[in-house]
């Protein structure tokens, strides 16, 4: 009855109240709940809350720790200086929406949270994954390792973090201790790197990777260019370069070391396999100049399918083009086949006989032709050599007598073709080749007017001998005579009417002989008056021949030996350069040392 009393002595001090409800105020006359408390309440131990259905609570203060076990409840704020805040009981998740700044200062576990406040707390528990709308400014960590730190300026994780989701920037992420160099999102699509303050490496948001620039280029005065690496620079440093090195302890050839691939196929789709067919191109480098307005195509190299492709079967070959003075589109200039033909100023073999030479040079005005310089301090020159061996490629096998080791072949357009070729020069094989002794000899031929092919007219043998039509060497102490400008140069005697010259005269009675024996072609140059004869007997039935060239001075008459049919002596021309061709056959000798000789004349030979 004592204690009665004196909480009704409370009571009516309104420092309590209980009503007939058995709600009891502390500060509320009128109380709505079983306990109604109108300020602040301080708890030493643990203030729990059990069954609490629609509790809306202004402050809650403890000295120990705060345990909601029901359904949840509506906090304004919640302060524990030394204990723990624990949300949701026997499994079951409670919430708590703060309707101010909830200060915790002790361990928050939670089934299920909800905060629209700020919240400070020495450490979290669980896997955060509905934790949204963090300023990491107001995260502090306790300094446990892989936890959030506390620092003004972001997160520090301090040992491994794991994101099994997406991580959002706004801008960058920059290098601890190493601010101006970040990986940045400077706009939509768009991804740069960053060194020393300044950008480096760039992906547009077309799929162009820029280097060392952030402006992709696309005036190259072709729409079709499409590049999709760029490198730029500025100066004269080579900076605007790309290196391929391969580093290793091998000599093998066919290591592909350093490599880059250009390819092509003919499908629509990355990853397509469809076979590729003659004269597509694989792949192509090009080189461009700025002319003021756009990068103009100065020279190019193209790989271009030379053939039929099958499996492990590709042929290929390589097109050199440059642009010409005035013009901006490269043209052809060089070619290598798929046969190792080397093409030069011709995309198509044009090689007489189909002989596929290595080497092809052709052109129109003065570009079709070969020259070979050179320029050095030494007694040497220019080399333009011919090797022939009978063995493989680069072998050693002994070469035979008449082997072909080189030739120069001159041919001309007939009207059909260019398969007939007007001279030729071959250096063969003279002899029986030995060691560092390898004979030689060169021939000189040239196609007759209405022939087909070339004759040999001059040869040049091993020890120096001059052959004419062939092996003809002459015979010992003869000599090569011109027959005019219209037959070929003969072997001659040196003397005895091989070649005479007529003494010079005016008056009658100088007389030339011819010896009969030592020739049987024979050469007058005719400087004066005289009278040709023979003095030394020649062979019945053999026939001659004399060409006589007159200075323009001379009457030439022939002695009594001379039979004509017509019988007398024919009137030859004594025209400066009047060629007149006498032929006789020897009929009979007439007295000592003498023939009879039967002859004809043909005058104005010339």
């Amino acid at each position: 009855m004592t204690r009665a009393r004196s909480l009704s002595l409370l009571a009516n001090t309104n420092a309590l109240t209980v009503d007939a409800n058995q709600n009891v105020g502390i500060g509320s006359t009128i109380p709505d709940a079983r306990l109604d408390v109108n300020g602040n309440m301080n708890v030493s131990g643990t203030l729990t809350y059990e069954d609490v259905t629609n509790v809306e609570t202004a402050g809650i203060t403890t000295t120990g720790g705060l345990v909601v076990t029901g359904l949840g409840a509506t906090i304004g704020g919640i302060t524990t200086f030394f204990g723990d805040i624990n949300f949701g009981g026997a499994g079951v998740g409670g919430t708590i929406t703060p309707l101010g700044h909830g200060g915790f200062t002790g361990i928050v576990t939670a089934l299920g949270f909800q905060a629209s406040g700020v919240i400070t707390a020495t450490s979290f528990r669980g896997d955060g994954s509905e934790l949204s709308g963090v300023d990491s400014s107001n995260l502090i960590d306790s300094g446990s390792t892989n936890r959030v730190a506390a620092n003004t300026s972001g997160i520090v994780v301090t040992g491994i973090a794991t994101v099994t989701g997406d991580v959002s920037i706004a801008d960058k992420i920059i290098h601890t201790g190493d601010t101006n160099t970040a990986i940045r999102f400077p706009a939509a699509d768009t991804f740069t790197v960053e060194t020393a303050g300044s950008e480096r490496f760039r992906i547009t948001s077309g799929g162009v990777v820029l280097a060392n620039t952030n402006a992709a280029r696309s005036n190259f005065n072709d729409s079709s260019i499409e590049t999709k690496i760029q490198i730029e620079a500025a100066g004269d440093n080579d900076s605007a370069a790309l290196s391929i090195i391969s580093n290793a302890g091998t000599t093998n050839s066919d290591k592909r070391s350093g490599l880059l691939v250009l390819g092509r196929t003919r499908g629509t789709s990355n990853g397509a396999t469809t076979v590729v067919v003659a004269d597509d191109q694989v792949g192509m480098i090009e080189f461009k100049g700025m002319d003021g307005t756009s990068f103009t195509s100065a020279a190019s190299i193209k790989a271009q399918v030379d053939g039929s492709c099958g499996t492990d079967d590709m042929p290929g070959r390589l097109v050199f083009a440059t642009s010409a003075d005035g013009s901006g589109v490269p043209t052809e200039r060089l070619r290598i086949d798929s046969s190792g033909r080397v093409l030069v100023g011709n995309t198509q073999d044009s090689s007489p006989f189909s002989w596929g030479l290595g080497l092809q040079v052709s052109g129109t005005s003065t570009n079709a032709g070969l020259s070979i310089r050179r320029d050095q301090n030494t007694s040497g020159g220019a080399l333009l050599m011919f090797v022939k061996s009978r063995g493989s490629l680069n072998g050693n096998t002994v070469v035979q007598d008449g082997d072909q080791i080189g030739g120069m072949y001159f041919n001309a357009a007939d009207g059909t073709d260019v398969n007939s070729y007007a001279a030729q020069i071959a250096a063969e094989i003279d002899g029986t080749p030995g060691s560092n002794d390898v004979p030689g000899r060169l021939k000189f031929s040239t196609t007759a007017d209405g022939a087909a092919s070339p004759t040999e007219r001059l040869r040049i043998a091993s020890s120096g001998q001059i052959g004419l039509g062939g092996a003809n060497y002459g015979t010992s102490g003869q000599v090569l005579t011109s027959n005019g400008s219209s037959a070929a140069v003969t072997w001659e005697d040196a003397s005895g009417g091989g070649g005479i010259t007529t003494q010079v005269g005016n008056a009658s009675g100088i007389v030339t002989s011819m010896f009969l024996t030592d020739a049987i072609d024979h050469k007058i140059t005719a400087t004066g008056i005289c009278t040709i004869t023979t003095t030394q007997a020649g062979i019945e039935g053999q026939s001659h021949t004399i060409r006589i060239v007159n200075s323009g001075v001379a009457n030439v008459g022939f002695s009594t030996y001379f039979l004509f049919p017509s019988g007398s002596t024919p009137s030859l021309p004594t025209a400066d350069g009047a060629v007149s061709l006498i032929s006789f056959t020897v009929h009979d000798s007439v007295g000592a040392g003498c023939t009879q000789l039967l002859a004809g004349a043909s005058v104005n030979f010339s």
